[in-house]
Order: structure tokens, then C-alpha cells, then sequence
């Protein structure tokens, strides 16, 4: 389920319910529009009186709805990423009740995974928040690929160098590189062409 924050005097929020105590007092929520977030526990009582007032709505869309697809169809390179992360994270979200929600029991834990797989601690928050944000899914951690950059999209050229710098360039100051033009591609175009590959 996801709670939308609607109170004009604060920021658009959107979180997702984690977990639900038995006897229904306590909620975990996440949120989903900050890469930071960590899950935190809410008295119902508290929600009841924010959906009460208007603060609050349920969302009937999910923007992680297209997670739940077959397995044939995700590439054998996707899965192994995902597999990877998901061994990585498991013995969290193994922790019995609220145990991966609460930092006094996952702390520890997460330590030990650090120390046993070399992983570090920023990118199994990374995982474990990939996995909680995308609806506690285990498809929340496949590749992204998709967003990134711009296919088919021309950057404008300016005089700064655009992308991530080199490293050479960070440690000892060699030049930036260059950016690619309109004649730089048609060059390219014309090397390709006269090499018999076009």
C-alpha cells in the first residue's frame, strides 16, 4: 500500500507501507521519493488521525507495478545481478518480525555481511533500500539500465567537457578529453565507412 502525503504545508511525500504488527498498533513505512530513506516505524493511531483530518490518502497506482514479470523474459545477465544483490541482503530480511526495520537488530548484521562479503555498508543500504522501496519485491533489484542516460539524444556541445572526468585527469591533471561534435561523428562515419563496416 502506498500513503501519499497531501497537507499543502508540506512537501509531496510518498511512502510505502513495509509491515503491519499483528496486533496492529505499529506500522513500518518507507519512503519512495528519497534515495536516503530508511524505514520508520508509526503509531496507527497517528495515521488514523492524519487520514482523518485529509493529510493523508491511499495512491492506486504503483510506479513499481511493472516489477512482476516472468522469468524468461529477464535477461540471464539481470538475474545474476539480482541474485547477487538479493544473497547479499538475505540474511536482513531473514531477521524474524520488524527485526530489518529496526537499526539496533539490522546494525549488527549488515556489519557482519560487510566483513564476510567485502560488500559495503553504502551499497547494502543501497540494495536494502531498492528492495523496500520496490514493495519488498525481490525484482526491485534488477539492473535500471533503462533510465540511464538519453538514448537517441543529442547532448548540446559547450566548452566544458562532458561525463564523468577522468581519473587521469582528477590525479594528474592530464587534459579533460574532448567532446563529441557534429564533425567529430561525421568523421567517425566517414572512418567506419572506408574501413568496409558500413
Amino acid at each position: 500500500m502506498l500513503l501519499e502525503n497531501v497537507d499543502a504545508t508540506a512537501d509531496r511525500k510518498i511512502e510505502r507501507v513495509l509491515w503491519i504488527a499483528p496486533e496492529g498498533t505499529s506500522i513500518v513505512l518507507t519512503q519512495l521519493n528519497d534515495r536516503n530513506a530508511l524505514p520508520r516505524f508509526c503509531a496507527k493511531v497517528e495515521l488514523d488521525e492524519q487520514f482523518k483530518v485529509g493529510q493523508l490518502r491511499c495512491l492506486k497506482s504503483d510506479p513499481f507495478a511493472d516489477l512482476s514479470c516472468d522469468e524468461e523474459t529477464i535477461s540471464e545477465s539481470h538475474r545474476k545481478r539480482r541474485d547477487k544483490a538479493w544473497s547479499v541482503i538475505a540474511p536482513v530480511i531473514a531477521l524474524p518480525g520488524a527485526g530489518a526495520f529496526d537499526p539496533r537488530q539490522r546494525g549488527p548484521v549488515i556489519k557482519r555481511i560487510s566483513q564476510a562479503t567485502r560488500v559495503s555498508k553504502r551499497i547494502i543500504y543501497w540494495y536494502l533500500r531498492r528492495y523496500w522501496q520496490g514493495g519488498l519485491r525481490k525484482n526491485a533489484l534488477l539492473p535500471k539500465f533503462k533510465n540511464c542516460g538519453a538514448g537517441g539524444k543529442d547532448r548540446r556541445s559547450s566548452e566544458s567537457k562532458r561525463g564523468r572526468p577522468r581519473h587521469l585527469t582528477k590525479l594528474k591533471g592530464a587534459p579533460p578529453g574532448v567532446n563529441v561534435t557534429d564533425e567529430t561523428r561525421r568523421l567517425f562515419r566517414l572512418g567506419i565507412r572506408a574501413a568496409g563496416f558500413a
